[in-house]
């Protein structure tokens, strides 16, 4: 049965979600970033704000 970890990284110009499955030794990687979606923009907005 595969693990699942996911990491965050909130840049200062991007972002993008990292997914790792690891399974039977063998890790595989994707990377999300998902510009575009109005929900992580509005999110990544507040970020910014509380930064600054």
């Amino acid at each position: 049965m595969p693990t699942h970890h996911i990491a965050c990284d909130l840049g200062a110009e991007s972002g993008r979600v990292m997914l790792g499955s690891l399974e039977a030794g063998t890790l595989a990687l994707e990377e999300f970033q998902p510009s575009g979606i109005p929900e992580w923009e509005a999110a990544f907005a507040r970020f910014e704000k509380i930064r600054s």
